[in-house]
């Protein structure tokens, strides 16, 4: 019985007020009395008990309510140093018992979720050729739903092997399958290698699923965070940021410290004029740029007037973001449809195939076209964003393979989100009890891989800013280096970075700090 003493001592020591007492109390008496009533024989009940709890019948689940896991990570786990930035450990971390109970995902993508809507597109053909968003770059255009551009702006034709020669994504509608070919340009090829630069890595693949907090990939993503595991024990270069931190609970914000390095400030409007995107970046330094994602949006939100009128736009060299418009996906009536469509809680399908697949296929097209050349791709997946946080376990496994086909010396792998989950469920409600939810709300994802031909000295840097309080802003700063080897006149992920609290300022009042008190918003 000592094991059971010791548990729930352990219990009683971490939790001292009366709510989680009798929440703990409830929840060991029934896995104290539960088990005592298994098959054991009376003049044996403690070895037999102890015996039951060698197979962690108990301690898992104590060990889920006491978040004993909460900040472990690849091959370490998160440090609260002296004089440094604190986030405070979840007393109870629900997110994580409850982590398969709501799983509303259970499907088949063979299974019709929707009548057929091909009469929404603006053709009869039995050949859709898809619109190309890269051509979307006024700014009347780019304001509002992208939805009508990738409906009406197609072309119908005969025949498949006509309309793949004008597109890169055609629809045989009736087979109601979705085909993409990506159309490799000798003279985009040639305009780019026309470029002198000396980037660390000749590839970039950035893997961006939003709403994922890092304690959440760690549960949610198994595969893919093995791969990275795998690396590890490999001895090469893996540095996974404990104390990445967002800027706002939601996308724009984040996105434009990430593509712009700036965030909103609403005393300084007449700086935002001159911002570039990190993507017309790699472009003038001499790398192609191709980007897919499962939900239909012109960039990673939508685009307001406010928006355009702050930070210039450029589209990606290759885009496969048309299909997510489709009206047997995407309800342009109901976008935030739970049960169709990006947000739903359910499988995300269309045309018999899951709609990230369609996303890793693009990805992989585009490593083979320009196999030989300067490239940076972005992948985004919207898996996550959903009120149950289950959907996403179907992009795990084929994510984790896509990772190891691509896996080679010359191109290195970001894995990141902007800001951790919010979507208003029973699961984020739970969390929010006892702080989980809002804690990790802030919290995302970076893993940075193989980051290529840094010198020593700033891999040293990287290594000891996986304990540093860092934000988006530091990551642009680090893409722009990628793509250079210039140090930059900003902080990045190679920096020696300034105390933890000059960041939380920059941060504003989300920064998670427990130790720093900050009102003001971030910079």
């Amino acid at each position: 019985m000592f094991r059971v003493i010791y548990a729930r001592e352990r219990v009683y020591e971490a939790i001292k007020t009366p709510y989680f007492d009798i929440l703990l109390l409830f929840i060991w008496n029934i896995v104290y009395y539960t088990t005592l009533n298994l098959q054991c024989e009376e003049d044996n009940l403690n070895q037999c008990f102890v015996d039951l709890f060698e197979l962690n019948i108990a301690q898992n689940l104590l060990r889920l309510i006491l978040c004993e896991n909460w900040k472990n990570g690849l091959d370490g786990e998160m440090l609260n140093l002296e004089n440094e930035c604190l986030i405070e450990t979840p007393k109870i971390c629900l997110m994580d018992t409850l982590n398969s109970f709501m799983d509303l995902s259970q499907s088949d993508c063979q299974t019709p979720y929707i009548s057929p809507q091909f009469s929404k597109y603006n053709t009869t053909k039995p050949f859709i050729g898809l619109y190309d968003t890269t051509k979307l770059t006024d700014k009347e255009d780019i304001l509002g739903s992208l939805a009508p551009h990738a409906l009406n702006k197609v072309s119908g034709y005969e025949s498949l092997e006509e309309a793949l020669q004008n597109h890169e994504s055609v629809i045989d509608v009736n087979q109601q399958t979705l085909h993409h070919k990506i159309l490799r340009s000798e003279s985009l090829v040639e305009q780019r290698q026309a470029i002198e630069t000396t980037p660390v890595n000749q590839n970039l693949i950035i893997i961006y699923i939003d709403a994922l907090s890092r304690a959440r990939a760690h549960k949610k993503l198994p595969k893919t965070m093995q791969f990275f595991k795998d690396q590890i024990n490999a001895e090469k270069d893996v540095y996974e940021f404990y104390k990445y931190s967002a800027f706002y609970g939601y996308t724009a914000e984040n996105v434009e410290a990430i593509h712009y390095g700036f965030t909103m400030d609403n005393s300084d409007m007449q700086m935002y004029y001159s911002y570039q995107s990190i993507t017309q970046y790699f472009k003038d330094k001499g790398f192609i740029v191709g980007r897919s994602q499962n939900y239909c949006e012109r960039f990673y939100f939508p685009f307001t007037q406010h928006i355009i009128d702050r930070f210039s736009f450029e589209p990606a060299d290759h885009e496969m973001i048309s299909f997510a418009c489709d009206p047997h996906y995407h309800q342009e009536k109901f976008p935030d449809f739970a049960y169709i469509g990006p947000y739903s809680m359910f499988r995300k399908c269309l045309y018999g195939q899951d709609t990230f697949q369609y996303v890793l296929d693009f990805g992989e097209d585009f490593m083979k076209t320009y196999e030989n050349e300067r490239k940076v791709l972005f992948l985004n997946f919207i898996d996550y964003h959903e009120g149950t946080g289950t959907a996403v376990r179907f992009l795990d496994e084929p994510l984790a393979r896509f990772l190891q086909e691509q896996e080679s010396q010359n191109t290195s792998f970001i894995l990141m989100s902007d800001h951790g989950f919010h979507m208003n469920g029973l699961l984020f409600q739970l969390g929010r009890i006892y702080g989980q939810s809002e804690i990790e709300k802030l919290m995302p994802l970076l893993i940075l891989s193989n980051p290529g031909g840094i010198p020593e000295k700033y891999r040293k840097n990287m290594y000891y800013n996986e304990q540093k309080l860092l934000s988006h802003k530091q990551l642009h700063y680090f893409f722009k280096y990628w793509a250079t080897g210039e140090i930059q006149n900003q902080p990045s992920l190679i920096s020696e970075m300034p105390d933890d609290l000059t960041n939380c300022q920059d941060i504003g009042y989300n920064c998670q700090c427990q130790n720093y008190y900050v009102t003001t918003f971030g910079l």
